[in-house]
């Protein structure tokens, strides 16, 4: 009887332990303001894409592709002196029609100055030539989810196609 109580609490814990759900998860936290919580650097997690490029057979016919990036990688860094740096890669798959898919890679590096809007829920990074506007799906401590339209290089056509994303950044 006295080993019984014991192992019976041990038990329990074990039970207790195992069904808690893992905080990392679903850990959203929001502290500071929506600037200081830009202001750090982000790691690149995820892309999805979505556009129209001409088809690399038949110019005069288009082609809509979109997906998931595959090797994905790149950061993201925010000063709170509201510089910025950024380099972001991944690879488009695209059906083009045949047994395998196009891999169309994109890679972009950049400098600039950052700001956000006055509702806080854009993004704007300005460089020597463009400025890139990021819309903001989720803002947390440790993740942030954004929309944006980016030119990529179709490097069969030699012309840039315009490119629907939403990025993953995580802390």
């Amino acid at each position: 009887m006295k080993l019984l109580l014991p192992l019976s609490i041990l038990a329990l814990s074990l039970v207790s332990v195992s069904c808690k759900k893992d905080q990392g998860d679903d850990d959203k936290t929001r502290t500071g303001t929506f600037e200081q919580r830009i202001a750090h650097t982000w790691r690149l997690t995820n892309v999805e894409y979505a556009g129209t490029m001409p088809n690399p057979f038949n110019t005069s016919q288009s082609v809509a592709f979109n997906g998931k990036g595959e090797d994905v990688y790149g950061e993201f860094n925010f000063k709170p002196d509201y510089s910025a740096t950024y380099r972001m890669g991944f690879t488009a798959l695209i059906d083009i029609g045949t047994s395998e898919p196009a891999r169309l890679p994109f890679y972009r590096p950049g400098t600039g100055i950052w700001w956000t809007n006055s509702t806080n829920d854009s993004i704007f990074v300005a460089e020597s030539v463009d400025t890139i506007s990021y819309q903001v799906i989720e803002d947390w401590d440790d993740k942030q989810r954004w929309q944006t339209v980016l030119p990529i290089l179709d490097s069969i056509s030699g012309t840039f196609v315009d490119v629907d994303m939403q990025v993953i950044l995580r802390r």
